[in-house]
């Protein structure tokens, strides 16, 4: 059997454990992958589900490319998975440095990964495409926010306001004036995403750096992810219905393979030029229309529900870098209909070793 070293960023993230067992599969391939984990913390979770693990800095410094170079070199690492956004940045914008090592980087070209990233140059991306698009507009000042507002009929209707670059719903709110602030201080966590313009208003107007925002018509539809694969060859788009989330993460998700959905979400990634394992997320309109949200440019969270359902497109990922057939890994065997629940687990931790493990329980 074939030893394959591969190196797992950001094993903190909530998907890792999805990833790994994703990859569990490659035995019937006929290789042996070797977990390498890193992450920014010292002490996180995939730590402990690896065979080595390296801490590295934020993907902002400037020591953090030649510290990963490091790793890649002495630990002869043949697949490099990134997982998390930010350091997608800094992974893609060296990727050809990285792969004269000898490491193949499954991610997108940096190109791809700035305008699939920046949720404002992706809606421009889906309206050249004559796609279905929810009303948006991008805004600098507190002037043209309540200039916005009256232009999307607010407060009659709800709006959406969200950075133009963020991640995991990091700055996502729903502006209403129909909410009763007594009862989210009560009853809601402080995760709720419902807030009015006025407070919003004050939260801009504490800061000298205006980010670059979003304002976007409100969609009251079912929420989709879509997971996708793209090689030179192949394109797999699997749409999945977000039936229950928690600060982000798909707790429960059905596979539901609407055509109309798979048909834009190929076209979009032919568009962006997107390649490996990556995902898309749409949210229906009040006609059912499915209306393109933002894109995840990597693997996603909750990814593994593709893999349960039939069709293992993080693996087939893997396998296509390492020029092994994988044919076999396709959307003919995928079960629609398919649900993955995801629950709360852990390990307990004795002398930096396993002696507990919740999520192996029968």
């Amino acid at each position: 059997m074939k030893q394959i070293n591969i190196l797992i960023t950001g094993v903190g993230a909530p998907g890792t454990w999805g990833t790994l067992t994703s990859l569990q599969g490659a035995s019937y391939y006929g290789i042996n992958l070797n977990f390498i984990g890193t992450d920014i913390q010292k002490d996180p979770i995939g730590k402990y589900w690896t065979e080595k693990f390296y801490q590295l800095p934020s993907p902002d410094d400037k020591t953090y490319i030649n510290k990963l170079k490091k790793i890649l070199a002495d630990e002869n690492v043949h697949i490099l998975l990134p997982q998390t956004t930010n350091e997608l940045f800094a992974i893609s914008k060296h990727k050809d440095e990285l792969e004269k090592i000898g490491t193949s980087v499954l991610c997108s070209d940096h190109k791809a990964i700035i305008d699939s990233n920046n949720k404002f140059n992706l809606l421009n991306a889906n309206l050249s495409l004559d796609l279905s698009t929810p009303k948006f507009h991008e805004f600098n000042s507190l002037k043209e926010f309540d200039f916005l507002l009256n232009h999307f009929n607010y407060p009659e209707n709800n709006v959406v306001i969200k950075p133009a670059v963020s991640n995991g719903m990091r700055g996502v709110r729903i502006l209403s004036e129909n909410i009763d602030e007594f009862d989210i201080y009560l009853n809601q966590k402080p995760t709720h995403l419902y807030t009015t313009a006025n407070y919003m208003k004050h939260i801009l107007n504490s800061t000298n750096q205006f980010p670059q925002l979003i304002l976007m018509e409100y969609l009251p539809g079912q929420e989709y992810t879509v997971d996708v694969y793209r090689d030179k060859n192949t394109i797999i788009s699997i749409p999945r219905k977000r039936l229950h989330v928690r600060s982000g993460i798909s707790f429960e998700t059905e596979i539901d393979n609407r055509m109309d959905i798979i048909n834009i979400s190929n076209k979009l990634a032919n568009k962006l030029d997107l390649n490996h394992c990556f995902g898309f997320q749409f949210k229906l309109n009040k006609n059912k229309e499915p209306m393109l949200l933002e894109c995840n440019p990597r693997i996603q969270g909750t990814m593994v529900a593709s893999a349960v359902a039939g069709c293992n497109i993080i693996l087939k990922s893997v396998l296509n870098a390492l020029n092994i057939n994988h044919d076999s890994i396709n959307k003919d065997s995928l079960c629609n209909g398919a649900i993955y629940k995801r629950y709360w687990g852990g390990i307990g931790i004795n002398k930096g070793k396993i002696v507990y493990e919740t999520i192996n329980m029968p």
